[in-house]
């Protein structure tokens, strides 16, 4: 196999019963006990765990016909109703600092998001990424919301 070759293999299959598997080794390695969510799909599988501060890090498994991926979600705050342009702005640079995740809307609300294969994935690095993420919704989601006049996210 050439130099092209080795670059572009194809990614190891995960099934989704060893994402399942691999999630609930991630919460043991973090020793935590995570709330199952209703996805309302048999194509994904959700949970989630809390942070320090309360913030909930939302890890939904979600099954392709390839293998699939891990979908990590950290809820911040609700939009404000006034200076969306500013915290649009502000999102976009702290993207361009933290690198594994970023600032995106959802629900119209601003999260922290992180995609990945479940290919790419082992259960250190989960337990790596889940506490990652909680870790920096926990240093940004007060400070950007009193300073953009946003209401915390309560989970609705």
């Amino acid at each position: 196999m050439g130099l092209l070759g080795s670059l572009f293999k194809r990614e190891k299959r995960v099934s989704f019963k060893d994402g399942i598997k691999m999630v609930g080794e991630a919460f043991k390695i973090l020793g935590v006990e995570p709330r199952i969510l209703d996805t309302g799909s048999e194509y994904a599988l959700g949970c989630a765990v809390s942070t320090s501060t309360g913030l909930s890090v939302v890890i939904t498994l979600f099954k392709t016909e390839e293998s699939g991926y891990i979908d990590i979600g950290v809820p911040l705050f609700h939009l404000p109703k006034e200076k969306i342009l500013p915290l649009y702005r502000r999102c976009l640079e702290l993207n361009s600092e933290i690198g594994f995740c970023a600032f995106a809307i959802r629900q119209n609300a601003i999260y922290l998001v992180h995609r990945e294969p479940l290919a790419a994935l082992e259960p250190l690095r989960l337990a790596n990424l889940v506490n990652s993420a909680g870790a920096v919704g926990d240093n940004h989601a007060k400070p950007l919301a009193d300073e953009f006049g946003a209401k915390l996210w309560n989970g609705e």
